[in-house]
């Protein structure tokens, strides 16, 4: 196979053009990034993940990944609450080495009540503990800068600010 490819390249000079790239030459499908997020959750992921795509983080939405990941996304729907399918994400996530975290609380600025978002966030957090994850001292963020939230609270608040927290790596 080498003195194939040696041929082929010696052809290749001759004729003044280069050799098709097999398969090992090939560069990865991955954007130069050393960023790798697994996003999961809501419906509201897509726009989230094109976002960071954007910014050239890798993006993925499988908790099987065997990939270094250095953040898990979580979205939540702060107007449902922590659903079953966020039990058995957070029951995946157990399961993981690297499983640092970022919750996010989506459809945060259609609850005008802060006690209540507050406590859609402590539901979330016990959900975390419940499973051995340091729920009291996960990152939380809300999609809207409008989320009615203490003004002593400091979490990303708004997409923008939950992207830069992640390109930034700040998770």
């Amino acid at each position: 196979m080498v003195q194939y490819r040696a041929f082929v390249a010696v052809i290749s000079l001759f004729l003044g053009c280069t050799p098709a790239p097999s398969k090992a030459d090939k560069p990865s499908e991955r954007p130069p990034t050393n960023r790798t997020v697994i996003v999961v959750g809501d419906q509201t992921a897509k726009a989230l993940v094109e976002q960071l795509r954007g910014k050239s983080v890798h993006v993925l939405s499988d908790l099987d990944s065997k990939d270094g990941v250095a953040l898990i996304v979580i979205l939540q729907d702060a107007m449902n609450g922590p659903m079953p399918v966020h039990r058995e994400i957070v029951e995946r996530i157990a399961k993981r080495a690297d499983n640092r975290l970022l919750w996010v609380m989506t459809n945060s600025d259609k609850i005008d009540d802060r006690e209540l978002l507050e406590l859609e966030e402590l539901e979330s957090r016990e959900l975390l503990n419940k499973y051995g994850l340091p729920g009291d001292t996960a990152q939380f963020a809300f999609d809207s800068v409008k989320a009615v939230v203490s003004p002593s609270y400091v979490c990303p608040t708004g997409w923008n600010a939950i992207v830069q927290y992640i390109v930034d790596g700040d998770g």
